[in-house]
């Protein structure tokens, strides 16, 4: 059926005109001028219904937007809108299975497509250039990103899924600047080709969390970025692991930013990191031998390199004063913490079976519990410190920092005259 709406919010009207029942309606195609109001007619009386909707001629004329956001100012304003595909268009419309959108479209609205099912490809049309906050979540559809997006909403692809066999690419163009927090969160139907833009100045917290399956492709950080922020990439679906690409001017890498992906090539820190997260590198497949760590470091979080082979020795940097986990289980054979560390925390180093050698800087005040438990190994302390630091007699597994150490075997050195 083809309706025609010569004014936007016409669309009732026009219905009524034409005596047609729209609750019978399964196949519609618009041409004209519509607006919000229209949407809300088909969803009030065609969710159940409406199977197919051809939008390709309409002209979506004067949408009110509700706190419209623009990113590049990061103010929010109530406008009216062309080409803006409104708020909760076709939200929750459980009959519709195949959609054409306006070829003029440049902006899809919250909740959009929310909890939608397609079982035809959706064709998003180049020209689009915003996605809002929430705009495909939980929908169950195909579709590829245009290359003149700019701008991809907080949680607009949260667990988005697949409806059919087909495939959603997740391969951003140059021109994308912005992915919002958790915009592909276990939106697990994405495959294929993965590339990340390189002008992208902002991505948000857990944005690509648990995203795709059997994506291929690398990781290549922007120049832009100079934070990555928590899980932003954790247990991503590469098919058989990435390459991960880290520019120098990186500062912070957050908790657990790139935990479970199998990491192909050999990870050169940037020199400019300052802050290494609780298990940003965990359970990466990492094969890490004499672990350069950037002078710049004031803290590794614990956990930050649990779960990967990691062999050859380990210099704390300087600039380091609490000496956290993330070194428990590797087979580092050679410790050395500087000067300025005054605490290693309890269990940082248990069961490093290979540790043979540690130093210990001059101001160090306290070794935690378990700090180097049943590293079975140990031959060597060099202790700096003129006063004995104070070793733990508690954690949450051992009753002493050096539980299992065979002190027959481990020599034990300290300054001259102590």
């Amino acid at each position: 059926m083809v309706v025609e709406v010569a004014e936007p919010g016409g669309l009732q009207q026009r219905i009524e005109e034409l005596g047609i029942d729209p609750a019978k309606i399964e196949n519609l195609k618009l041409v004209g001028n519509i607006n919000e109001y229209d949407f809300d007619y088909i969803r009030s009386v065609m969710s159940y219904t409406l199977c197919r909707i051809n939008l390709k001629e309409v002209n979506l004329t004067q949408v009110y937007v509700d706190n419209h956001y623009h990113y590049e100012t990061g103010k929010s304003t109530d406008e009216y809108v062309d080409d803006y595909l409104p708020y909760r268009a076709f939200k929750d419309m459980v009959s519709l299975r195949h959609i054409i959108l306006p070829d003029s479209l440049k902006e899809i609205g919250e909740y959009a497509f929310y909890s939608v099912q397609l079982n035809y490809p959706l064709i998003l049309p180049e020209g689009l250039t915003h996605i809002h906050e929430y705009a495909f979540m939980k929908a169950a559809i195909d579709l590829e990103m245009p290359y003149s997006l700019v701008y991809i909403g907080d949680y607009a692809f949260q667990e988005m899924s697949s409806n059919t066999m087909g495939v959603s690419t997740l391969r951003l163009s140059d021109d994308v600047k912005y992915i919002g927090k958790r915009a592909f969160y276990n939106a697990r139907s994405f495959k294929g080709s993965f590339y990340l833009s390189a002008n992208l100045e902002y991505l948000g917290a857990y944005a690509f969390c648990n995203c795709g399956s059997e994506l291929t492709g690398d990781i290549v950080i922007p120049l832009g970025m100079t934070e990555i922020p928590v899980r932003a990439f954790y247990d991503m679906g590469f098919h058989n692991g990435t390459n991960l690409y880290l520019h120098d001017n990186i500062e912070v890498i957050g908790k657990g930013a790139f935990a479970g992906i199998k990491i192909k090539n050999p990870l050169v820190l940037p020199a400019n990191l300052t802050i290494l997260s609780d298990g940003a590198f965990s359970r990466c497949s990492l094969n890490l031998n004499n672990l350069v760590l950037p002078e710049g470091l004031i803290r590794i979080g614990s956990t930050a390199f649990s779960s990967n082979t990691i062999t050859g020795t380990v210099e704390v940097p300087d600039g380091i004063s609490l000496v956290e986990g993330g070194w428990e289980n590797t087979d580092i054979q050679k410790l050395i913490i500087g000067d300025n560390a005054l605490y290693v925390d309890e269990s940082s180093f248990c069961n490093c079976q290979r540790l043979e050698y540690v130093h210990l800087g001059k101001n160090i005040e306290f070794i935690g519990g378990g700090a180097f438990a049943n590293c079975g190994s140990l031959s060597a302390i060099v202790c700096m410190a003129e006063t004995p630091p104070t070793i733990g007699t508690s954690s949450s597994i051992y009753t002493d920092a050096f539980d299992g150490i065979y002190f027959d075997k481990c020599i034990l050195q300290v300054p001259e005259g102590y």
